[in-house]
């Protein structure tokens, strides 16, 4: 029986927090900053409720960084002396605008706050989930020749022809090595989106143009 690529993924489940409970942590000091994006009717709702926590908050509210709906924007809720950290991102989601990177997400989550443990631990299921800074992942099951011929032109790009595969919206089961058949590799890259619509597809020149990052490799120390 053929191998079913779709068998390496899982729903991607992430616990929301509760706005509540960020606010509160905004005004007891446990975080300078607390930030929502959405439409200004659900905003509005949030900035009543962060008056009810007292004279010491205060909200900025400005057009959405990446805006779905004309209407989106995005709230911050802070003290008044951590004002500063809300043009700080403007001026970083300025000078990143499609060119975001790691360094990048590492700096937007400085400036709301989270802690260096945080920041790792996010850094870790981004890297996991997302081959590059943007677009989708896509993977392909190689032979150990077609592994060892990545190396020859520094994993910039596939093999022409080479079969690739995506979930659009599952992510990468952290068991998938146990899964991956015998003799085999699993390989991924970043590509930007729309390029590839249908799974699984052929890699073409302008499928390796298109990729945002080199081809990575699943090993037992994860991805290289």
């Amino acid at each position: 029986m053929a191998f079913d690529p779709m068998t390496l993924f899982e729903p991607h489940v992430a616990e929301p927090a509760d706005p509540a409970d960020e606010i509160e942590a905004v005004a007891n000091g446990d975080k300078p900053i607390a930030m929502f994006s959405g439409s200004r009717e659900e905003l509005d709702e949030l900035v009543a409720l962060a008056f009810g926590f007292g004279n010491d908050l205060m909200t900025i509210l400005t057009p959405s960084h990446l805006p779905a709906d004309p209407d989106d924007a995005d709230l911050f809720v802070l003290r008044p002396d951590q004002a500063w950290r809300v043009p700080a991102l403007a001026a970083l989601w300025e000078t990143t605008a499609g060119r975001w990177s790691d360094a990048a997400e590492d700096q937007q989550s400085l400036l709301l706050g989270y802690t260096t443990d945080q920041r790792a631990t996010w850094h870790a299921d981004r890297s996991w989930r997302h081959a590059g800074p943007r677009g989708i992942a896509i993977y392909a099951l190689l032979a150990s020749a077609d592994s060892r011929a990545l190396d020859v032109v520094g994993r910039r790009c596939f093999a022409d022809g080479t079969r690739v595969f995506f979930h659009p919206t599952d992510v990468l089961r952290r068991d998938a090595l146990s899964l991956v058949p015998r003799g085999q590799t699993l390989a991924r890259a970043g590509l930007e989106r729309g390029l590839l619509v249908r799974t699984p597809g052929t890699i073409t020149p302008a499928i390796n143009a298109g990729l945002t990052s080199t081809v990575q490799l699943l090993t037992r120390a994860g991805w290289r």
